[in-house]
């Protein structure tokens, strides 16, 4: 047997400062392709059935520009509970399970949508419910509904008429475990993974034939069985003459204001390093802001710096970034500044602006 791959057991109660993430190697010559596909169906009812009902139905969903931040900056980051997530999505939930599910590659969704304006995006998201009610997120994709057809020439949605859309989720491995019930989160927005829709208004979901996610089954590792026999680690290169001397982050902060409506996602990192007598430190900050009033007044303000000391020498170049949108453009600045032991030796600034999508087009 070889091993395919290494697999998450779940993590039980979600986090996100878990040193090692429990789990074990999923051992199959044959890998994810050996893998059978789990067809579920969102129902009116917000449970996952295996099969599709037998009338269609439609569930509406109020678009929160500033919803998303449980799921962090991007697919694959350790998450807390994603109910914060989940209260502004449409959930649907299976059975809980009577035995382990295990599933390895990239689960398929296909979703039947509609819109009240010409665009919204679409995030999907597989989760892990636990009998304590506890919500993990498993993997999660976006579907941007203007590339549905080409992302070269993409069109806008026509208001109020039903479109398929259809994605791939991120590749995972994930256990299942008896009691846990299977989640499918349906939201129209993913802040700050993905940039703010310019109009507030409201996202429908058709439930019936044409919308479902499969999961990638595979069959359940026996838990009590002898390990995986896999190969050494190769040792990794260390110079003698480095050493780190300081590192903090990343650090991720997540505000929201229900009342105002304003949300705010942060995060900032440290690492200090020396070789020889040289010091080295990189430092970065980011920092996003929406309100669910004004959806398309959206920014992003950034700033990344590197400060090098050299045989007594000291270099400093800084980036800074700023994004700000409006309701038909994106406005980007950028501003470098270079200095060499505290004098600045040059700043260039740039601006451009281009045009984003609108009420008129995509």
């Amino acid at each position: 047997m070889n091993p395919a791959g290494p697999f998450s057991c779940g993590q039980g109660t979600p986090a996100t400062d878990l040193p090692t993430v429990p789990g074990n190697w999923y051992c199959d010559k044959q890998g994810p392709n050996s893998s059978t596909p789990h067809r579920l169906y969102p129902q009116a009812t917000q449970q996952l059935g295996m099969a599709p009902a037998a009338q269609e139905s439609v569930q509406s969903l109020a678009y929160h520009a500033g919803a998303g931040m449980a799921a962090g900056g991007w697919w694959g980051e350790q998450t807390g509970d994603m109910a914060a997530d989940d209260a502004y999505s449409l959930v649907y939930e299976s059975a809980p399970l009577t035995e382990a599910m295990d599933i390895m590659g990239m689960p398929k969704v296909l979703l039947r949508v509609a819109a009240d304006a010409p665009f919204y995006q679409w995030s999907v998201r597989l989760e892990d419910v636990a009998p304590d009610g506890k919500v993990s997120l498993v993997s999660g994709a976006i579907i941007n509904p203007s590339q549905r057809n080409s992302r070269l020439e993409p069109e806008a949605l026509t208001p109020g008429v039903p479109v398929t859309l259809t994605t791939a989720i991120h590749f995972t491995t994930w256990r299942f475990k008896p009691g846990h019930r299977i989640r499918l989160a349906v939201s129209n927005a993913q802040f700050p993974m993905i940039w703010p829709s310019p109009t507030a208004g409201t996202t429908r979901l058709f439930s019936g034939q044409a919308s479902w996610i499969e999961l990638p089954v595979v069959p359940a590792e026996n838990e009590t069985r002898t390990a995986c026999t896999l190969p050494p680690p190769d040792v990794n290169d260390v110079a003698p003459f480095g050493k780190e001397l300081e590192k903090n982050g990343p650090v991720f902060k997540s505000v929201r204001n229900e009342e105002t409506g304003q949300s705010t996602f942060s995060t900032s990192s440290n690492i200090r390093w020396a070789i020889n007598n040289n010091t080295y430190q990189s430092s970065e900050s980011y920092r996003w802001d929406v309100n669910d009033a004004a959806p398309a007044n959206a920014s992003y303000q950034g700033e990344r710096r590197n400060t090098f000391t050299i045989a007594g020498n000291e270099i400093d170049l800084s980036t800074r970034a700023l994004i700000e949108s409006d309701s038909s453009h994106f406005h980007v600045t950028f501003t470098k500044t270079l200095r060499q032991n505290g004098d600045l030796v040059r700043k260039k600034r740039g601006r451009i602006a281009f045009r984003g999508c609108t009420n008129e087009s995509s």
